[in-house]
């Protein structure tokens, strides 16, 4: 959610795609051959069971974040990123 409303305003809203536990179903039944996460940590927010399926049907993951949090921490490829604080740029918060 960081920096959702700066995303929304610049274009990039889901018109009728995947929402995130839309993806985490699909990854679990169907399978994706890559899963790239930005500032989530869905191994945590959903149900173990779930995510577990999806990463066991996911061959490929990269996740981008500041942390190395559970999601990283099974991911094939680990990305960094900066915080606001270490570069330039807007944010704007939920109340635009």
């Amino acid at each position: 959610r960081n920096n959702s409303m700066g995303a929304r305003f610049a274009g990039m809203y889901p018109h009728g795609g995947l929402n995130a536990i839309e993806v985490l179903n699909k990854a679990a039944a169907d399978g994706w051959d890559f899963l790239y996460v930005a500032g989530a940590n869905p191994a945590l927010k959903y149900p173990k069971a779930k995510w577990e399926a999806a990463r066991k049907n996911t061959r490929f993951l990269v996740v981008q974040d500041l942390f190395l949090n559970e999601t990283a921490a099974v991911a094939d490829l680990v990305l960094p990123t900066l915080s606001y604080v270490e570069k330039g740029g807007t944010f704007i918060t939920i109340e635009g």
